[in-house]
């Protein structure tokens, strides 16, 4: 086999040929990819998948260790994924995209969905009863595990950002312009719901019938007791927060992500508390495993994984993501690749692996030859 090997910019391709005379790229860095991952879903404390940019999937068997990327067959940006056990799975994005597995990933297909408007957000009530919300204010529904979809009448034209079932019937849907819609008939009535606060409404969770919050854009957040008949406004501090998601591993435990931050609470959510992080990047999404494990994705690919409840977050990303400029080989198997900041990766497995190097210098590092 015949192997042909190309650096461009930030992130490392290795060409090679099929049996069946077709060319292909294999991802070499950083790992497992690098385009911008939107939300993350895990359904135990092994099996997750994360989506984002150009319908990218990736998928861990092992809590987030190790990802393996999966084929979406589609280029649209991917915002939301939902999964109702180990096998069956619905991602959601721009267009009007729906893509549904059956088979735990390995395959992806698409439905129709009857809208172009972009979805935002899912939420499934069990195997077979799902809600997908978005732009220009759509509401589907699917009562065939996502096979077919029907749109609901929400009464606004608003971006819907978030959507929650406490059961079969009661649901509360959030979006831009302080937008709250309830429903308790499955969705065949959504009535607008007031609030003391006006912000853009990102996301929202229920801890039981009666119990639940509603966080975005601000200083402050919504919480109901009465199942989101009145919602009632509480501050989050002095800073302007943007949160983009929050994930509960019990009714009292959770973790908000959004731009550079993290915010925690222990008591249902009516108390946050800013998390000290290093993140550079936007975070997008958050998935609470456990009481002490939780996954949070973003922009550019990042990855990072808490083993001691939001304490320490530490990245899953595998490689550098500093700018790479040279890239040479000895032989079929020895190569080195440099780049900006005196970054210099090697590789003695035809660049299966990249292994960082301490160059001793943090100038730009612009070619490099191997002999």
């Amino acid at each position: 086999m015949k192997t042909t090997k190309i650096i461009f910019l930030s992130f490392y391709l290795i060409l090679g040929q099929s049996n069946f005379a077709q060319d292909w790229w294999y991802w070499q860095n950083p790992v497992p990819q690098a385009n911008g991952l939107e939300s993350v879903e895990f359904i135990n404390p092994d099996k997750g998948w994360a989506v984002g940019s150009n319908g990218t999937i990736i998928h861990t068997t092992n809590g987030g260790e190790d990802w393996s990327v999966q084929y979406s067959h589609t280029l649209n940006p991917l915002l939301d994924v939902f999964f109702t056990d180990e096998n069956n799975g619905i991602a959601v994005g721009h267009a009007g995209i729906i893509i549904r597995t059956m088979f735990g990933g390995s395959v992806w297909f698409e439905e129709t969905s009857g809208t172009t408007q972009s979805l935002q957000s899912l939420y499934f009530i069990d195997s077979i009863t799902g809600y997908a919300v978005g732009s220009g204010g759509v509401i589907l529904r699917t009562t065939d595990g996502g096979d077919n979809w029907e749109q609901q009448s929400s009464g606004t034209t608003n971006q819907l950002n978030g959507v929650y079932f406490t059961d079969q019937d009661s649901g509360t849907v959030v979006g831009m312009s302080n937008t709250i819609l309830r429903t308790t008939n499955g969705g065949e009535n959504w009535f607008p719901q007031t609030s003391t606060s006006s912000h853009q409404w990102n996301t929202v969770y229920f801890s039981d019938g009666n119990n639940g919050i509603v966080l975005g854009i601000g200083n402050s957040f919504l919480w109901t007791s009465d199942g989101g008949e009145n919602w009632n406004s509480k501050n989050l501090g002095s800073t302007t927060f943007t949160i983009e998601d929050v994930s509960f591993s019990d009714a009292n435990n959770g973790i908000a992500v959004g731009g550079l931050k993290m915010l925690k609470t222990s008591d249902g959510g009516m108390n946050w508390t800013e998390q000290p992080t290093e993140i550079l990047n936007n975070l997008n999404g958050i998935s609470s495993i456990d009481g002490n494990i939780a996954i949070a994705v973003g922009d550019i690919g990042v990855i990072y994984k808490t083993t001691d409840a939001g304490e320490i977050w530490i990245s899953q990303v595998k490689g550098t993501r500093n700018h790479l400029n040279g890239v040479s080989f000895a032989d079929l198997i020895n190569g080195a690749v440099v780049g900006e900041e005196g970054v210099i990766l090697k590789t003695s497995d035809g660049g299966e692996d990249w292994i960082e190097q301490e160059s001793g210098v943090t100038v730009n590092l612009n070619d490099v030859c191997v002999t």
